[in-house]
């Protein structure tokens, strides 16, 4: 896991890009809490993957068009929920915020935007992406030019 941050920093600084640098950052913090408290660490993950299993499925709702400006506006504020634009697709990703294995810091930096390019980065398995991400999918992005294979 150390590596892949390492190498996320070396594409971060190559690219210059200040963003990609600060998720790097940030995510070290986290793997570094998570290595001075691996007892606690144990126990939220024993939590998690329990209350994770109670989440429900959105992708088994309606599915919805949106407009950029009404993915925009689910930004994670005041109540409202946070969504993000990956491929094309929207997720309603407020209630895994906190099950996120980096927290809900980098959900939260791209709530209502597009998150494709930071989701490709990370490097997520498409098992993880087929089994995990794909049940917050609560509908597409009128125009979004992603075709729905191969995008991840």
């Amino acid at each position: 896991m150390l590596a892949k941050y390492c190498l996320f920093l070396l594409i971060a600084i190559n690219k210059g890009n200040a963003d990609l640098f600060g998720e790097w950052a940030e995510g070290c913090g986290y793997l570094l809490n998570t290595a001075l408290h691996p007892v606690a660490f144990a126990g939220k993950v024993i939590r998690d993957v329990t209350d994770f299993a109670t989440l429900p499925d959105k992708s088994l709702g309606p599915q919805k068009v949106f407009t950029l400006e009404e993915v925009a506006a689910l930004d994670g504020q005041d109540g409202r929920h946070l969504c993000l634009i990956i491929c094309g697709s929207v997720y309603d990703v407020t209630d895994f915020a906190d099950f996120h294995p980096g927290g809900p810091a980098p959900l939260k930096r791209y709530a209502g935007r597009d998150a494709t390019a930071a989701f490709r980065a990370a490097g997520m398995p498409r098992q993880v992406f087929d089994v995990f991400l794909n049940r917050f999918r609560v509908g597409t992005v009128v125009g979004a030019e992603f075709s729905a294979s191969g995008c991840i």
